[in-house]
């Protein structure tokens, strides 16, 4: 038996080099986009650095959104913090040399890591370029752009119809007292910062291991997709046929499972989370606020793994478009693919529709 190492095609990898380029474009001409984009590169920047062929595309990927930044006149923290995205998934892509190495468990973790550390660092520096505290310089950024409007009564009025904040309770409020009242549209400016400031400290954390979790799991994968597939050909010395060849693809997203030691930590952080969420110091509060992200997101992620991995057994060719019904799933109803998570390991769906699919042949 034969083992060979396949390499994506070259035209696929100038395809990822060309969508690196649009994203690229596309900062120079918003700001907002530099950190969306920045997280987005390592998708297809990784894969890229692994073959080798168009390494130089994906050293400058990583620094693109640094640069475009410091272009738009964001502050250097910032711009620096931009960078680490890239660059940290590219220094994992680089450590890991071998395809046993890309397909083990323990690589999906560093690649976890790294996304979690860049997107710490970026908002670190997105931090120090508002004033230290991010909550409090978003919730200043956004007054000051309510302030800049042209009838900044009639924008709060507005905002506060989207329940982003309490008109004052001050008899009837006309639309006279929303454009010339500066009292009132500085209580409700109160409202707004406060509102915005609250909105920060409860879904930023969702949002850091959502991102941290999804885009090292993802980056991941492709990564070993691309770079770990071999060409397995067996010949029988015992017979004068010709060799049979297949193609072996590392395990994909529908085969993702949990180690035991790692059930029991996330059990544990979800018991954790529960205390520390119920005490009053903001730092403990944050705290409970990352372990119960952490465990419910996890659970999430391999809800929708279970539920792809089981569907796609019994129904290979639809892969694509289970995968798509998952993914709306897990938008609109995550809590489903939770308990699927939760309950895989006792309840061993793939196994069953396996075992579902071997009873249907034999019939």
């Amino acid at each position: 038996m034969k083992v060979v190492a396949l390499k994506p095609g070259l035209q696929r990898i100038r395809s990822m080099a060309l969508i690196l380029a649009a994203l690229t474009l596309a900062m120079a001409f918003s700001p907002l986009l530099c950190l969306p984009v920045a997280l987005l590169m390592p998708l297809l920047a990784c894969p890229i650095w692994r073959d080798g062929r168009l390494r130089w595309a994906a050293l400058a990927s990583a620094a693109a959104p640094a640069v475009l930044a410091l272009f738009h006149g964001c502050q250097w923290p910032y711009a620096l913090g931009l960078a680490l995205p890239g660059g940290l998934t590219l220094a994992v892509t680089h450590a890991v040399r071998t395809p046993a190495q890309m397909a083990k468990q323990r690589t999906i973790a560093w690649y976890v890591a790294a996304y979690a550390a860049a997107l710490l660092g970026a908002l670190t520096g997105a931090a120090q370029a508002l004033g230290g505290s991010l909550p409090e310089g978003l919730a200043n950024a956004v007054a000051q752009w309510v302030m800049a409007d042209e009838q900044p009564g009639w924008t709060l009025y507005r905002l506060a119809g989207l329940g982003l904040l309490n008109v004052p309770q001050t008899g009837n409020v006309s639309a006279l007292s929303l454009l010339l009242d500066a009292a009132l549209i500085h209580q409700m400016l109160l409202s707004l910062r406060l509102t915005v400031s609250d909105l920060v400290w409860l879904y930023l954390p969702l949002l850091y291991v959502k991102c941290s979790l999804l885009g090292g799991l993802f980056c991941a994968l492709r990564v070993r997709k691309l770079n770990a597939s071999f060409l397995v050909v067996r010949q029988n010395q015992t017979s004068a046929r010709a060799p049979q060849t297949c193609v072996a693809e590392p395990p994909g997203f529908g085969l993702l499972a949990l180690p035991r030691a790692l059930h029991g930590l996330l059990l544990a952080m979800g018991a954790a989370s529960l205390v520390l969420l119920g005490t009053e110091a903001q730092l403990s509060k944050m705290l409970g606020v990352l372990f119960y992200a952490t465990f419910t997101e996890t659970y999430q992620i391999l809800g929708a793994a279970v539920a792809v991995g089981a569907l796609s057994l019994r129904s290979p060719d639809k892969k694509i478009l289970y995968g798509i019904g998952v993914a709306a799933v897990y938008v609109l109803a995550p809590v489903v693919l939770f308990f699927i998570g939760l309950l895989d390991r006792a309840m061993r769906f793939r196994a069953r529709f396996v075992r579902h699919a071997d009873h249907h042949k034999e019939e």
